[in-house]
């Protein structure tokens, strides 16, 4: 996911970020983060995993410039950057933009 956000980084039409839901602790969060090497925003959402019917983790979402959301991934996989790359861009183009 790290690849994907250096992807994108700097750009205006994409923002890349995770929203945690399971853990409580940030220096948990924090720390998971740094040992992975991830440097994208972490959105604290106690009861968005619920309220969104998320039932396994990861979910990925793209959601567009109207806030609908494009497409829904479950689970992750060593390709995300090249999977969601070509998601992204064909929301990008569908919406106009480009990246």
């Amino acid at each position: 996911m790290q690849r994907f956000a250096e992807t994108f980084a700097g750009s205006e039409e994409v923002v890349v970020f995770t929203i945690n839901s399971k853990e409580r602790s940030r220096e948990t969060v924090k720390k998971w983060m740094e040992d992975r090497g991830y440097h994208f925003p972490v959105l604290w959402g106690d009861k968005f995993a619920e309220s969104a019917g998320v039932t396994a983790f990861p979910t990925t979402w793209v959601v567009d410039r109207e806030g609908r959301i494009a497409f829904i991934e479950i689970g992750s996989s060593g390709f995300f950057a090249q999977e969601f790359g070509w998601r992204v861009d064909a929301v990008l183009l569908d919406d106009g933009g480009g990246s």
